[in-house]
């Protein structure tokens, strides 16, 4: 199995801070998101990634590099305009030969994707999409092959996670046109046409980090140990209860920032 991360970069939920950085590379407990991203991926035992990049995409290189020092082996697909994670998945077919994880680098999960893979092979699925079990029990959908009526009922609300496993052949099917999205097009696609689509119920943390409030949350939790992440351990130095010291030395305060209650 290999492993393809969108990571387009530029997200007006997060600017100003997006505008000079990519939002993967944003951190948590000083980690960037992507690395964080990484990490989870490798602990499936994937060792393959292709990270697609439009925005500032020398962040990400200049970081990661080949891989290998994360014991990765990391190639880059760089895209001069971003038309959709469809056209992103479209353009590097020839490096997809095996089932790929696909995720967005934007968003931050605990999902066991080792546990979610296994699932993905037991059940022979040609596509395997994830949500919450609050989701599922929501819209009484069981976990298992979908319907097109309760895959409709789920994404009403846009519920699915940034998280999918695909089968080589299903790759075949995706189309290069601006705007086509796998979970809003491909996915009901398959189920159309009688293919093995399986939902997987998780409890897992999971964020879109749409707004500066969402991105705060996140770091707290993962610095206070609230949240955990595979193979990521966040070791603040607590001064206080309610205040953590990330870096001693290292913290940079551009000029905008305001500082109150001090």
């Amino acid at each position: 199995m290999k492993a393809v991360i969108l990571s387009p970069g530029l997200d007006e939920s997060l600017v100003p801070f997006t505008y000079d950085y990519p939002k993967a590379m944003m951190p948590v407990g000083n980690i960037p998101m992507l690395h964080i991203n990484l990490l989870s991926v490798r602990s499936a035992g994937v060792k393959d990634v292709k990270i697609c990049l439009h925005h500032l995409p020398e962040f990400v290189d200049s970081y990661f590099h080949d891989g290998k020092e994360f014991g990765l082996n990391i190639s880059y697909s760089i895209e001069k305009e971003f038309k959709g994670s469809g056209p992103s998945l479209f353009r590097i077919k020839s490096f997809i030969t095996d089932p790929i994880i696909f995720l967005s680098g934007e968003c931050l999960s605990n999902v066991n994707l080792k546990g979610l893979s296994q699932y993905h092979t037991s059940n022979n699925c040609s596509a395997t999409i994830v949500t919450s079990f609050d989701s599922l029990k929501k819209y009484d959908v069981p976990e298992g092959k979908i319907s097109r009526e309760n895959f409709d009922k789920v994404m009403s609300e846009n519920l699915f996670y940034d998280v999918l496993l695909i089968e080589r052949p299903a790759v075949d099917l995706v189309k290069n046109e601006k705007g086509y999205l796998l979970k809003n097009h491909l996915i009901p696609e398959l189920i159309d046409s009688g293919m093995n689509v399986y939902v997987k119920g998780c409890d897992a943390y999971y964020s879109e980090l749409k707004s500066i409030d969402e991105y705060l949350d996140i770091n707290l939790k993962a610095v206070r140990g609230e949240v955990k992440f595979s193979e990521v351990e966040f070791k603040p130095e607590k001064i206080n209860p309610d205040t953590f010291l990330l870096k001693k030395g290292k913290t940079k305060i551009g000029n905008s920032v305001q500082l109150s209650g001090c």
